[in-house]
């Protein structure tokens, strides 16, 4: 449909209307909701999240599977409104190290692959990557094997933007959406 000032109505598409919808009810699971029907879906389908998102590998109802191939389809609106999905980072419990977008506005396994291929753990969630003593912060990052002069400049480098960040011991974390209020995601910024 034609935008208001093109002679249309500005309602948008019925289409991109229902995926925004749609995402609504993905972005609730991602946002830590504490609507019982969201702890539902996390136990019976246990979803595991990247940037916030969940990602399924059980087979679900016909209702689920609509509503999950929002953002599973990489068409044009799919993708942007996944792509405006980042983590804030809090205490971390929830962050995954290399694969969510916390750091920069890329997620550490694009910004530093041959790193990530050379991780011990490529899947650890970001708390087991970090540890205290008393009030001081430190990063425990492993390694399959030891690394050469180009691995350690590029080791060097994510640590430099690893010892920037701010750990909230008593915050969690948070998924925002970049174009909402206050980071939180609604229909009316996806589909004016």
């Amino acid at each position: 449909m034609k935008e208001k000032d093109r002679g249309g109505l500005g309602v948008g598409t019925i289409l991109a209307k229902n995926k925004a919808l749609f995402f609504k009810w993905i972005w609730k699971l991602g946002s830590n909701d504490k609507a019982s029907w969201v702890d539902f879906i996390k136990e019976k389908y246990r979803p595991q999240f990247i940037n916030g998102v969940p990602q399924f590998s059980k087979k679900f109802s016909g209702i689920w599977r609509g509503i999950y191939s929002t953002i599973i389809n990489k068409d044009h609106d799919s993708t942007l409104i996944c792509a405006d999905c980042k983590l804030k980072l809090g205490n971390g419990n929830h962050v995954n190290f290399w694969s969510d977008t916390w750091l920069t506005d890329f997620c550490l396994v694009n910004s530093y692959p041959s790193l990530f291929h050379l991780s011990f753990s490529k899947a650890e969630i970001f708390r087991y990557r970090k540890y205290w003593i008393k009030d001081t912060w430190f990063w425990n990052l492993k390694w399959i094997r030891p690394l050469i002069t180009k691995e350690n400049l590029l080791f060097q480098r994510l640590m430099s933007n690893l010892n920037l960040v701010v750990i909230h011991r008593s915050k969690e974390d948070k998924l925002v959406w970049e174009w909402g209020k206050e980071g939180g995601y609604t229909v009316l910024y996806t589909c004016p």
